[in-house]
Parts: C-alpha cells; sequence; structure tokens
C-alpha cells in the first residue's frame, strides 16, 4: 500500500549565518546551555527568561507543559534534525515523483519544476519556529524573525518573544492533543492543511494575546494589519517556491486564526481545545467557518470503485486538493475572484494515479454542490488545461459535457461532467480512457464525511477499494 504523503527532503540553500537572529530575538542569549548569560552591547537586555515566558504562555493558553521544553537556535544549514529524518525515512524518492507527475498533470505544478528540491525548502520554511517532541525542545530558526517583525517592527521584546510562543503552543498542542502525530497520520492534503491552520490560527492567538498585554485583542483594523503582515512576511519568505508550496505555506497564517477565533469568542479557550477534539475536516471549513460553526458542512467521500477494479495494481498516489488548492488551480486561468468564486462551489474531490509500464494513469474527480457551479467547474478548469497543456478540446459524440484533447505519444485527456460531478482522465489511448470513463461512472460512490471521525482512521480509500475487490 503506498499512499502519497509529502516527503522531508534536505537540500543545501545558501543561507545567512546564525548571527542574523541575535539582534531580533535577544532573549536567546541567556538560555542556559545555549549561549552566554550576558548580553553583547548591541542586543538589547531580555525583559523574561524564557521560563518566565513558558509560565506566560500556559497562563494564557490554559494549558500546563507536561514535560518541560527548552529553546535552541539553529542555523537554517542545521536541516537534519530528528523529526525530518524520519519524515524523510518514511517516504521516498519514487513517492516524490509520482506525486510530482500526477499533479503536473492535473495542472497544479508547471512541467519544468524539480519538486524534490522545492519540498525540501518548504519542509524548512515550515519548520523556522517548531517543537520537536523527540528531544523535547524549541528550535528557531533565523527567518523566524520575519514572524515577530510582523507583530512589531519597533519593540525588540516583543519580535523576539513571538518566534518562541509558537514554538511554546506547539509544544502545549502536542504535549496535550499529540497534535504532529495526528497531522502526520493525514496522508490527504486538504484534511492536513485544515489540521495545520488550526495549530497556526492556535499560536497566532496566543501571540496577539501576549503582545496586547494578556488580554484577547478585539476584532479591530489594528488586528487585521498585524495579521496582513504576518501573512505577508510567510509569503515573502516563500516566494522562490512554486505557487502550490508558495500558497501552501502561507495559508494557516493567513486563515488560521480567522478560524480559530470564532471558537474563542464563544467559549474561550476551552471553545478552542474542543476544535482539538473535533477539528474542521477540510480548507473549505476554515475558509467559510460558518461551514463548522452554524451549519456544520463536511467534505464528500468519493469512492471510484469501477476505476479501482479496471486498473491493474492499486493506486501509487492518493489525494485530495479540497477547496483552497482548486482556488489556486483556477487561477491559472481565471481572475482571483472569479476562482474564489467557483472552488466555494467544491463539496469534495479524489485525486488517484495509477502507474502501467512507464505511463502514469491520472483520475480527478471533484463533486460541486449544483450541476450549475459543477459547469462553472468544468468550463474554467477546462481553461486551465489548455493553458497548462497547450491542449485543444474536442467535443465528444457532439456532447459539450464530453471533452476530449489528444496528446504526445498517442495517449489522450479527457474531461466529462456528469450531475454535479466531473471527471479528468489523463494518460491513456482515447479508446480506452472512453471505456474507463464509462466504468467509472457506473460504479462511483459518495457519501458525507462523518461528523467527528477517529484521528486514527487515516488509512486512505485506496485500502478499502482493495478490500471491496
Amino acid at each position: 500500500m503506498n499512499v502519497v504523503r509529502y516527503a522531508n527532503l534536505n537540500s543545501r540553500v545558501n543561507l545567512a549565518p546564525l548571527a542574523r537572529i541575535f539582534g531580533a530575538i535577544s532573549f536567546f542569549a541567556f538560555l542556559g546551555g545555549c549561549f552566554s548569560s550576558t548580553p553583547t552591547p548591541s542586543t538589547p537586555a531580555p525583559v523574561i527568561s524564557f521560563t518566565d515566558l513558558k509560565n506566560r504562555v500556559g497562563q494564557i493558553r490554559g494549558l500546563s507543559l507536561k514535560r518541560n521544553i527548552t529553546i535552541e537556535a539553529t542555523t537554517s544549514n542545521d536541516d537534519a534534525g530528528a523529526s525530518d529524518k524520519t519524515l524523510t525515512e518514511m517516504d521516498g524518492p519514487m513517492v516524490v515523483t509520482q506525486l510530482a507527475r500526477a499533479y503536473k498533470r492535473i495542472g497544479l505544478l508547471p512541467e519544468n519544476t524539480d519538486f524534490a528540491k522545492a519540498l525540501a525548502d518548504y519542509r524548512r520554511l515550515d519548520r523556522i519556529a517548531y517543537y520537536e517532541a523527540e528531544r523535547t525542545r524549541v528550535v528557531v530558526r533565523p527567518e523566524a524573525s520575519s514572524l515577530g517583525r510582523a507583530f512589531s517592527a519597533t519593540n525588540p521584546r516583543v519580535a523576539a518573544e513571538v518566534p518562541a510562543i509558537f514554538g511554546i503552543v506547539q509544544a502545549l498542542d502536542e504535549q496535550h492533543f499529540q497534535w504532529q502525530e495526528r497531522i502526520k497520520s493525514i496522508a490527504l492534503e486538504d484534511r492536513q492543511l485544515a489540521l495545520r491552520a488550526l495549530a497556526v490560527g492556535d499560536a497566532t492567538l496566543v501571540a496577539l494575546t501576549r503582545v496586547s498585554g494578556s488580554k484577547i485583542p478585539a476584532v479591530s483594523p489594528a488586528m487585521a494589519e498585524t495579521l496582513g503582515r504576518l501573512a505577508s512576511a510567510v509569503e515573502k519568505l516563500a516566494s522562490g517556491l512554486p505557487d502550490f508550496l508558495r500558497w501552501k505555506l502561507v495559508f494557516p497564517y493567513r486563515e488560521g486564526s480567522q478560524f480559530v477565533s470564532w471558537a474563542h469568542a464563544t467559549k474561550g479557550w476551552n471553545g478552542v481545545n474542543a476544535l482539538f477534539a473535533n477539528p474542521p475536516l477540510s480548507t473549505s471549513q476554515i475558509l467559510h467557518p460558518e461551514r463548522y460553526y452554524v451549519q456544520r458542512e463536511n467534505p464528500l467521500r468519493l469512492y471510484p470503485w469501477g476505476l479501482a477494479r479496471r486498473m491493474k495494481e492499486s493506486a501509487v498516489v492518493e489525494q485530495t486538493l479540497g477547496e483552497y488548492l482548486t482556488r489556486l488551480l483556477l487561477s491559472t486561468a481565471r481572475s482571483e475572484n472569479e476562482a474564489a468564486q467557483i472552488a466555494s462551489g467544491w463539496q469534495g474531490d479524489s485525486l488517484s494515479a495509477y502507474q502501467e509500464g512507464d505511463r502514469l494513469v491520472t483520475a480527478w474527480i471533484s463533486a460541486w454542490k449544483t450541476e450549475k457551479e459543477a459547469r462553472e467547474f468544468f468550463r474554467a478548469y477546462a481553461s486551465v488545461q489548455e493553458r497548462s497543456h497547450r491542449i485543444g478540446w474536442q467535443e465528444s459524440t457532439n456532447r459539450n459535457d464530453n471533452l476530449q484533447a489528444d496528446i504526445s505519444g498517442g495517449q489522450s485527456m479527457v474531461l466529462q461532467i456528469r450531475g454535479p460531478l466531473v471527471l479528468l482522465l489523463d494518460g491513456l489511448p482515447l479508446a480506452r480512457s472512453l471505456e474507463l470513463a464509462q466504468e467509472t461512472w457506473k460504479d462511483l460512490e459518495t457519501d458525507r464525511e462523518s461528523i467527528a471521525i477517529p484521528f486514527d482512521i487515516a488509512a486512505g480509500k485506496i485500502q478499502l477499494a482493495s478490500r471491496r475487490r
């Protein structure tokens, strides 16, 4: 069974030396066992110790550390931490290659993308301030100073504390809710991104509270400006990534705090704790909090039994893009506002890929609220593929709900719509594509995710498909 997750791949990147963080993250100077206890003349004296900061963050969050933690500043070249190595061993280069090919075929990645290198850069930027559970320490890299400056460009104390606050909250979430392990156990892209948004939103809200004097700040233009600066800082760090990974990195910072604030406004930190027990299941719920808090709208699960039975081997890629990444996909052919409007009709999707010799057969099925919204997506996505792969669509048998295009090597791409469902098939000769599409439509099952789903149910739909065979 190969369920695709993101690999952690290390790369050598030329970055500024460790000295860059001494001015911005001043309180590292007194950390026991790491640095000298005497601040340098150019470094502002720390206001509180890391021990005091841990206590104050715990008081704000209403949680206490179950195990003591330390903090360590490190250069970005020190990428081979224990957690990183574990992730690298979990995934291999073949998995990354197959995932990259599938994403390129659906138009999510440009064909010339070095996905392995981009993933290495993404992993590094995703861990600029993080909790390493194996060694019970918070690790802060030089780039984390940009998080602090987003909260205050003029107050050294605030700028120094923010990266550590993010790490401390991660430690609290892991020790109380096993959040890092739960995220790792989720193979599906969209759900994993929603869980990350919850964790980052939690940390952001704590940092805002600390900066404002231990009182939850009211929604205000000043708060909106801070959150905007935070997202912009992360986006600037990610400027060298492909759009797909850049959007992934920014999403939790841009959207997470808004989602978490809804829970806190209703039930305080107990409400936030409840989110970890019954978390959002999609980026759609993060983008539209009312779909979680007001009228729960969980995503549809799609089971293409007919497709799975006709393939000789099990899927090598199985993913769910979700509303957020579908919006990104559509933005390559539509305006940002139009892409967001179309993507908001997303109800669920299933991306799978099958290896047949040197060929990768890619299938992407998406579900929409209504047939009208499905047709809007159908038309927009046809334009995406025209731009991505320079293809010319032709209507099949004079039906505008069946599009087909010839691609290189005697292969084809087929795009079809049936009611509120849209199917893309890529990588097969046309006759077989049409036959496989027909079999897929004959036996395609959908159901709604349950309101509460145990975290250990992360085996993926491939296992279910193999059992049904």
